[in-house]
């Protein structure tokens, strides 16, 4: 993987995978991974 610096594309690549994520049937899994979600949002912001 290359380092982005770009924080627009890094943010639109973010919503993507996360939506695609929550849209799997398994989705309710995330609940145990939900502070890591947020502070990789926090990242990007």
């Amino acid at each position: 993987m290359v380092k982005m610096e770009d924080k627009p594309r890094q943010r639109a690549i973010f919503d993507s995978a996360l939506r695609i994520i929550k849209s799997s049937p398994s989705a309710g899994a995330l609940g145990a991974q939900s502070d890591d979600l947020i502070e990789c949002e926090k990242l990007i912001s």
